[in-house]
């Protein structure tokens, strides 16, 4: 379970725009709590009264509603201001980071190699 929770944190902080990290990282955290609190008593009582498989498949349809979420999201490239032509004097445009980089950034490694 934390890994799962610092995984979700570190997706939230690089898919989030900055000005919103601290609305959205509360947001998720306070989902997690209550989800906690109450999913419990929750699969409890329909495990009790209505079937022991109906949890089951309620929690295996909603990660597949959770995953096909997860596939509608699009992340907003960013912009860099271009120079005008003929003017060489702008930075250089960063390069796009490959996969490897990403992996590194993800898991917040300080290596490479």
């Amino acid at each position: 379970e934390n890994l799962m929770l610092t995984s979700v944190a570190t997706i939230l902080t690089l898919v989030v725009p900055d000005h919103s990290t601290g609305r959205a990282l509360g947001l998720v955290s306070m989902m997690q709590n209550f989800a906690s609190a109450v999913g419990p008593f929750a699969a409890g009582a329909v495990y009790e009264h209505l079937h022991k498989r109906v949890p089951w498949f309620t929690v295996a349809g909603l990660k597949i509603i959770c995953i096909a979420l997860v596939y509608t999201i699009k992340v907003p490239k960013v912009a860099s201001p271009s120079p005008a032509e003929g003017d060489d004097t702008g930075p250089a445009p960063k390069p796009e980071p490959d996969s490897t980089t990403l992996l590194h950034a993800l898991s917040r490694q300080t290596r490479h190699g």
